[in-house]
């Protein structure tokens, strides 16, 4: 009786040593082991189903498939309808025989090493693999992104949450406004810098110890921060805060990606929907911490006579909201978040395979010297990219604006005499802007993708992008010019400025992740660190702005860097897209 051989990975350059000759097996050994009760549980009939299923192919195997350079593990030919009908009938990949399943595989990748080939690559099980991220259940798959989703929320909603505490802290610290406003500067700051620290971890480590530890660094960088006697010890530990925080924006988008690895009109809704997160955690927290300061200055009030309370000032409370925060999402990512990361699960595979079976010339393609160079690769080569290089400047203005309107909005509506809490409430109205940009991002990426509509290309997302950019000029306009009429026309013109930000703002994120799908997690990394760059600026010069032009001229100068930096990109991008990509 034979066997298939599976593919062996390429000797060239790799350091793996071939497995001892103690482990060779001959052909009697091999029938012994596929036929054998005590080595495949489930005897005789799943033994024969396999040997059926896997007879059924020339070219592949129902459990791995040939191996490909890629290491995908999918077969190099068209699986018959003998090796379909056999895996269905006997179910093997369902909870039941996931126990059996695993004893075929030993028995499987006994049969099939050869000591005389020096390698051989591990890959997902085909059709479907219960270990493999985008197999799992559609429950898990959605509760593990929603969970993703709402960590990119919550490191978003630390960032500005300070906002409103900016008076009191330059009361109590005896500072500039300006100086107050660094609280939030240096946030973004330190999060554009340690984008550039989790780049190595996720390679490493994949998705769950660094988003467990960027939480965790958030809430510990907080307490000091909260107990912070002087305005620079503040500004130091909040800078560190945001640099554990940047994690957390850089793994949830490629959790999402691995999820949905299967199918393009999922992944594109879950990763725009973390975009779309992080965007409503910076205009929902000043919101919370308005009102976190004005509950903090009644109880600092109430501390003058009790003694428990007499150290903590109003902006306190809003540091406090963060180190809770942080710990409940730390707990949450470091118990309760699988990891996702195919390159650490398959090594994972390979490492149990090599322990149990002895036989170590078996390793995932990530663990060889050409797949580790080709991920120290890609964050260089995705720098250089023109595209890359001009849809990150229109997001970072983009994320910028979103911190502009956080300080300017409150401040248009203060001199309307409104008392500071409720002068951010409007913010709820772009918030509701930015979750109907989301809505119709969705929907029309649902319709189409059933519709058969899209094309498979970044370009099929900027017809949107168009649509968000060229509502923002005339929105900051409206918001200006109707400084001196009714409230009601204000608030009506902040749900335009936040759908027109969110339509930019997500389109923007789904295209890079389409352009450049092989390198979704560096992506995301580049974008966190410019947009963090360029965003780092806006906290502290907006209230300057506002108070030497006006809200009128102040929103007219925003429309026009609207007009003519941000509007002209997706335009370009329609008309000379081959170009462009082609350029790269």
């Amino acid at each position: 009786m034979s066997f298939p051989q599976a593919r062996p990975a390429s000797s060239k350059g790799s350091t793996l040593a071939p497995p001892p000759a103690d482990d060779s097996i001959d052909d009697e050994k091999r029938a012994a082991i596929f036929t054998s009760k005590g080595s495949v549980d489930g005897g005789d009939e799943k033994a024969d189903t396999l040997r059926t299923a896997t007879h059924a192919t020339s070219h592949g195997d129902p459990i791995y498939g040939s191996r490909s350079g890629n290491g995908s593990g999918r077969g190099s030919g068209d699986r018959t309808a003998a090796t379909a009908a056999a895996a269905t009938t006997h179910n093997l990949w369902s909870p039941s025989h996931i126990a059996a399943l695993d004893a075929h595989e030993l028995a499987y990748w006994r049969t099939r090493v050869s000591p005389g080939h020096p390698s051989f690559l591990v890959g997902w099980s085909e059709p479907a693999d219960a270990e493999r991220p985008s197999d799992w259940r559609r429950d898990t798959k959605l509760l593990v992104a929603g969970a993703a989703q709402g960590m990119a929320f919550a490191a978003a909603f630390a960032s500005s949450v300070f906002s409103p505490a900016q008076p009191a802290l330059a009361a109590e610290f005896g500072t500039s406004a300006t100086a107050a406003g660094c609280a939030v500067a240096l946030w973004i700051a330190g999060a554009a810098g340690g984008a550039v620290l989790f780049r190595d971890l996720l390679r490493r480590y994949g998705s769950r110890g660094p988003l467990a530890f960027a939480f965790f660094g958030l809430a510990v960088w907080s307490i000091p921060a909260a107990l912070a006697r002087d305005i620079q010890s503040l500004l130091v530990f909040r800078f560190f805060a945001g640099a554990s925080a940047a994690g957390v924006w850089v793994v949830t988008p490629f959790v999402c990606s691995q999820l949905f690895e299967k199918s393009a009109a999922a992944r594109r809704v879950a990763m725009s929907a973390v975009a779309a997160c992080a965007a409503l955690g910076v205009v929902v927290a000043p919101v919370a911490g308005a009102y976190i300061v004005h509950q903090g200055t009644a109880t600092a009030s109430y501390s003058n006579t009790h003694a428990p309370f007499s150290s903590l000032s109003s902006w306190r409370w809003v540091g406090w909201t963060t180190v809770i925060m942080g710990a409940c999402c730390f707990g949450a990512a470091a118990f309760a978040v699988p990891e996702v990361s195919s390159n650490v699960l398959l090594e994972r595979k390979a490492r149990r395979l090599r322990l149990v079976l002895e036989i170590y010339s078996l390793h995932a393609e990530s663990e060889t010297p050409a797949g580790r160079l080709e991920k120290q690769l890609d964050y260089a080569w995705l720098g250089k990219q023109p595209v890359v290089s001009v849809v990150m400047v229109s997001s970072a203005l983009v994320y910028g604006m979103l911190y502009l309107v956080v300080q300017g909005l409150p401040l248009a509506f203060q001199r309307r005499d409104w008392p500071a809490k409720t002068a951010c409430l409007p913010l709820l109205a772009v918030a509701l802007g930015l979750a109907t940009s989301y809505g119709v991002f969705a929907v029309f990426t649902v319709a189409r993708s059933k519709r058969r509509l899209w094309r498979e290309k970044p370009e099929d997302h900027l017809a949107l992008w168009i649509v968000g950019a060229l509502i923002l000029p005339p929105a900051f306009l409206w918001f200006g010019w109707s400084a001196n009429t009714h409230w009601a026309s204000q608030v009506a013109a902040s749900v335009f400025v936040g759908l027109g930000l969110g339509l930019v703002f997500v389109s923007e994120t789904a295209y890079l992740a389409d352009a450049y799908g092989s390198c979704k997690a560096y992506v995301a990394l580049l974008e966190v660190a410019v947009c963090g760059l360029v965003a780092t600026s806006f906290p502290l010069w907006t209230g300057i702005v506002f108070e030497k032009l006006g809200v009128q001229w102040a929103n007219t100068v925003v429309a026009l860097i609207c007009a003519v930096v941000i509007v002209p990109v997706p335009v370009v991008l329609s008309f000379y897209s081959f170009g462009a990509r082609s350029w790269k």
